[in-house]
């Protein structure tokens, strides 16, 4: 919700400022601004809504084909679809575990006092960096766990392709 408001207001604020209202600084509100805001916010919000109903509804298998389908053209540019949408696909799967870790991860910041409901943004936003340096590291476990799995079936099929 921060991001929509965010986008919106500085929709509002900034564009269209030969329409507006009144000059304080650098913002110039204005009904066009508001208008805009109110369009891109729309569109941000239907694509999470739907993105969200996609992944819930079609399993990871059913996900990856229709990104190979999708992307499929570009294997005229020499774009390998396959190996892109399985990437896609794998990638797609790591997003349910990487919110876990970083819910976990928040938790225990919480329980050693770290405030994440601070008024200042700021501070807010410092609170969260001992949580992306572990989540980092997480993601570079679980993506060398996933290289030592693929990696073997890879070669595989490369020997039996060649």
């Amino acid at each position: 919700t921060l991001l929509l408001v965010v986008v919106f207001s500085m929709n509002c604020l900034f564009f269209y400022p030969e329409k507006a209202f009144f000059k304080l600084l650098f913002l110039t509100p204005s009904v066009e601004g508001a208008v805009r805001g109110l369009k891109i916010t729309w569109n941000i919000a239907f694509a999470v809504i739907m993105a969200s109903v996609v992944t819930a509804t079609t399993t990871p298998t059913e996900m990856t084909k229709g990104i190979e389908k999708l992307i499929s053209p570009l294997r005229i540019i020499g774009v390998p679809a396959k190996d892109v949408a399985t990437i896609l696909g794998i990638s797609l799967q790591f997003v349910p575990i990487f919110m876990e870790e970083a819910d976990k991860i928040v938790k225990a910041q919480k329980a050693r006092g770290a405030d994440f409901y601070h008024k200042n943004w700021i501070k807010r936003g410092m609170a969260y960096m001992p949580v992306l340096f572990p989540l980092f590291a997480a993601a570079f476990f679980w993506a060398s766990f996933t290289s030592s799995i693929v990696r073997p079936s890879l070669s595989r099929s490369l020997i039996v392709a060649s």
